[in-house]
């Protein structure tokens, strides 16, 4: 700020900038010559930007008493007024409505149509003249016509104006203001005036207020201009970056300023960039702060904040169904009463939800699930459960009250001190229910759809940027840099594609009323000669001027944009081998000596005690001793995923509850072979629909996946059934039968799927999978697969030691796969192994033998703790387990190679 500027204001004069960050640029700079030429108090400069300035006056005019005309001055509504009395009337324009994929987008774009007429034209319902003007309009013109009558309708029979409008209304009443006005009027930064605030201008001159620009009060600096091609938009922002940095350290109190063309649309990637190089401590602290290094201009929409995004979700749940996803994370938010505290527990909510399928919840099942996790919300929630009455169209402002009392009642914002930021969205969402409430004026009613939409379309329209200390390197996007200075600026993205923009006109404008009006975007000659403004006043806003484009993007090779040379001065090197960024976790790791520690034995379990797992604890054991201590002594479980259908462990779980529920009936195969194939049908379908898997999952299903899956489940029974007709003849005589074996000094509980007795009297085992079933082969390993068969016949034995057996088969039940996999004696199961082939010992007795010396070894290892990461096959069996966060062998360089080969 130059000396002219500052006696100016200290002199009375309002200064009015395009936006509110140049604004508060300027008070801040004026502050900071105060304090430097030491004066200890004094009055704060009118800085405004121009809207805010415009309201201001409609205040002056009511105060005036309608500034000197007859008729009443109508109140002014806000922007989101505006906004929403706009939609309102699109929303009732149903014949379009009715073929619109995006209506509120459409009446988006009719609203900035509105305001564009209003800024660029010459004022009036010049709508009324396009027709006529072209002969016929399009249905775009015509509908955006018939819109603005109606919102013009509105505001007359309400009495209301909007801002759009407000200037054009001022302008006939500016002499009557003439008390109320500045004597001096400064506009600073305005690369241009649209015509409506140059008629308004112009005006205020005639009523004796003295309008300068900026122009003629700060003088160009004389800079030196280097222009920079960089190969890519990311090598680009390193390159700024890094620039930055180097001249804030060599210029302590230098102000820095780095724009990029297309900030918008890389704010996430620029911020993580900036982070890492200008501040990379905050990744240590787990914080993406800056550290008061950088400031980033472009805030985020309010609906995105976590504390205000927790707001809007309780207020949804209230009344309709929340995706699960969004529903398990607001539980787990610390913006409710004991967050913290309980965080792992309602983190449990959402595995119980994946496991169940629920693709969405409402709040007596969200509710419930806090109940079941004994949650402290549980009771909070169900007194507040009284409070969500069914109210019908409410006015907005008793939409906010209810709003208000409905999120205290939940908890909401938590328990916990919010930190500054926090601090400051709590007051932006106050303030947007506030900006919610003044709808009144436009809408008296509401019903509770309606009133939720609109506020979840506020929130995201909604910037916020929390406030914070001046910064001295500020990123922001171009249009916010214009009218700024620095000591030092990068200007990011000038491409020849992208700088000049191209044209975008307006689609519910006449293109030629546009173009004859010069409208922002309307033709690619305005768009030209914007841009040679802008880097016009960019090329004089700092001693040190950088101009940097990118040589490609993807495989597309780009050009430099030609606006920028007659400007550079300096070019400089092609920095396509810009240095990588430092990988911090690395330098980090690197810094420290790691001590190595074998840690391969748990504690051991007291002999005569249970363990956990029955059957599966011994293979898991076979399969990777971490595996079996992770899952079954510490009781971890990999993280759900969500299915549409039943998962893997469901389909085998039915399975062997419906073949279970069959053979309850069934008996034997003489039985079996009465049936004729009506009568198999129908025993195959009520033995599925007697089958158990999770009742409360199974109703959850949609009816075509559940007929699906019973009608799978026939079928692969039935395909089974035809092997076991042309076994010889049997009878079952145990159906999951429960059962317990001692060894290595421990107990361990099973569960037969079933028991036959042969036509010889020898008992042959059956368990079903819906998986593929081990070869036999890898029945008889160091380090057994799959070996529930040789357990069961352990346990049937210590049970019944004078039990002949002569099969052991598994009924592998996969579809398109069904077959028996075992080892039986040709005159029990043909076709089979029989013992002595493939691996397998040469009597049953031996097989035994062998059965009770590898199974006792296991369970040894079980008993003794051993718990070393020795997965049989990482592709296989790690792939199975999914609890590589726990043992993390996946990290290991040999174990990686393993897999990826």
């Amino acid at each position: 700020m130059n000396s002219q500027i500052e006696a100016a204001l200290g002199a009375g004069a309002v200064a009015l900038t395009p936006n509110r960050r140049l604004a508060r640029r300027l008070s801040a700079d004026y502050a900071k010559l105060q304090r430097s030429a030491g004066v200890q108090a004094w009055e704060s400069p009118r800085i405004l930007p121009w809207t805010a300035w415009l309201e201001s006056l409609w205040w002056d005019a009511v105060e005036l008493g309608g500034a000197g005309a007859h008729e009443p001055i109508p109140r002014l509504i806000t922007q989101h007024q505006a906004s929403h009395a706009w939609e309102r009337i699109v929303a009732r324009d149903r014949p379009l409505m009715a073929r619109l994929l995006d209506p509120g987008g459409t009446a988006r774009s009719g609203f900035e149509a509105w305001q564009l007429l209003h800024a660029w034209g010459s004022g009036g319902a010049v709508w009324r003249e396009w027709a006529a003007e072209s002969g016929e309009g399009s249905e775009e013109a015509d509908a955006f016509a018939h819109w603005c009558e109606g919102f013009l309708r509105m505001m007359q029979r309400e009495g209301l104006i909007d801002v759009a409008r407000f200037a054009d209304f001022l302008i006939p009443r500016v002499a009557a203001l003439s008390p109320s006005l500045p004597r001096e009027l400064l506009l600073l930064g305005f690369t241009e005036l649209s015509p409506q605030q140059q008629r308004f201008v112009d005006a205020l001159r005639g009523a004796g207020t003295a309008v300068t620009t900026a122009s003629a009060l700060t003088p160009a600096l004389a800079a030196r201009i280097e222009q920079r091609r960089l190969e890519t938009a990311r090598d680009e922002t390193v390159a700024a970056l890094r620039w930055a940095r180097d001249a804030v350290v060599a210029m302590p109190a230098a102000r820095v300023g780095i724009a990029i063309e297309d900030f918008a649309q890389r704010r996430s990637e620029v911020l993580a960039l900036a982070t890492e190089i200008l501040a990379p401590r905050a990744w240590l602290e787990g914080a993406a702060a800056s550290e008061g290094v950088f400031d980033v201009s472009l805030g985020l929409p309010l609906a995105t904040v976590p504390l205000a995004a927790a707001a809007l979700d309780l207020i949804a749940l209230g009344s309709r169904r929340l995706k699960m996803g969004r529903a398990a994370a607001l539980l787990r938010s610390p913006y409710l009463d004991g967050g913290t505290a309980e965080w792992s527990r309602r983190a449990a909510i959402e595995a119980s939800w994946l496991k169940g399928g629920r693709h969405d919840v409402d709040f007596n099942e969200t509710l419930g699930a806090l109940i079941v996790q004994k949650s402290s919300l549980a009771d909070r929630w169900s007194e507040a459960r009284s409070l969500n009455r069914n109210q019908a169209g409410i006015s907005p402002r008793a939409w906010v009250d209810a709003w208000r009392a409905w999120l205290q009642a939940l908890g909401w914002p938590g328990d916990r001190g919010l930190s500054s930021d926090e601090f400051q969205a709590r007051r932006a969402w106050d303030d947007m229910l506030a900006s919610f409430a003044s709808l009144d004026a436009v809408t008296p009613t509401l019903s509770r759809e309606q009133a939720i939409d609109s506020l979840r379309d506020l929130a995201r329209s909604t910037v916020f940027q929390p406030e914070s200390t001046e910064a001295p390197i500020q990123i922001m996007g171009v249009l916010e840099a214009a009218g700024m200075s620095f000591d030092a600026l990068w200007v990011c993205g000038l491409t020849a594609d992208a700088w000049p923009a191209s044209a975008r006109p307006n689609p519910y404008l006449p293109v030629h009323w546009q173009r004859r009006h010069a409208l922002p975007r309307s033709s690619p000659d305005r768009e030209l000669e914007y841009a040679r403004a802008l880097t016009r006043q960019f090329a004089t806003a700092a001693p040190r001027v950088v101009f940097s484009s990118a040589a490609r993007i993807g495989e597309q090779a780009l050009q430099a944009s030609a606006l920028i040379e007659p400007f550079a001065s300096m070019v400089g090197e092609d920095a396509s081998g810009v240095t990588p960024l430092p990988d911090y976790h690395e330098l980090i790791a690197r810094s420290v000596a790691l001590e190595a520690l074998g840690d391969d034995v748990g504690p051991a379990i007291a002999a005569g005690s249970e363990a956990r797992g029955g059957s599966s604890l011994i293979g898991a054991q076979a399969d990777c001793p971490f595996q079996a201590f992770a899952r079954f002594r510490l009781f971890t479980e990999p993280w759900p995923a969500l299915t549409e259908g039943l998962r893997a462990e469901e389909r085998g779980a039915l399975a062997h509850s419906a073949m279970a529920a069959f053979w309850k009936r069934m008996h034997d195969k003489k039985t079996l072979l009465a049936l004729d194939e009506a009568s198999l049908q129908v025993s195959l379908e009520s033995a599925v629909d007697e089958a158990s898997v999770r009742p409360a999952r199974w109703r959850a299903l949609p009816a075509v996946v559940r007929d699906g899956e019973k009608a799978r489940l026939v079928l692969q029974m039935s395909a089974w059934l035809d092997i076991e007709r042309d076994r010889p003849g049997f009878e079952v005589v145990a159906v999951e039968d429960s059962v317990s074996l001692r060894l290595a000094g421990i107990k361990i509980s099973m569960r037969i799927d079933r028991i036959d007795r042969t036509a010889q009297s020898d008992l042959a085992i059956i368990d079903y999978k819906t998986g593929l079933a081990p070869r036999l082969s890898a029945w008889f390993e160091e380090r057994p697969r799959a070996p529930q068969l040789g357990l069961y016949a352990l346990a049937w034995r210590a049970r019944s030691p004078a039990a002949v057996f002569s099969a052991a088969v598994y009924a592998q039940l996969r579809a398109g796969e069904v077959c028996a996999v075992g080892l039986a004696d040709e005159a029990t199961w043909p076709g089979l192994c029989a013992p002595g082939e493939r691996n397998a010992p040469a009597t049953w007795q031996e097989v035994e033998a062998h059965w009770a010396e590898q199974l006792s070894a296991m369970a040894a290892e079980v008993a003794g703790g051993i718990a070393r990461v020795a997965p049989r096959n990482t592709g296989e069996t790690c792939s199975r387990c999914r609890r590589h966060a726990l043992c993390r062998i996946l990290t290991a360089p040999e174990a990686a190679q393993e897999t990826d080969g």
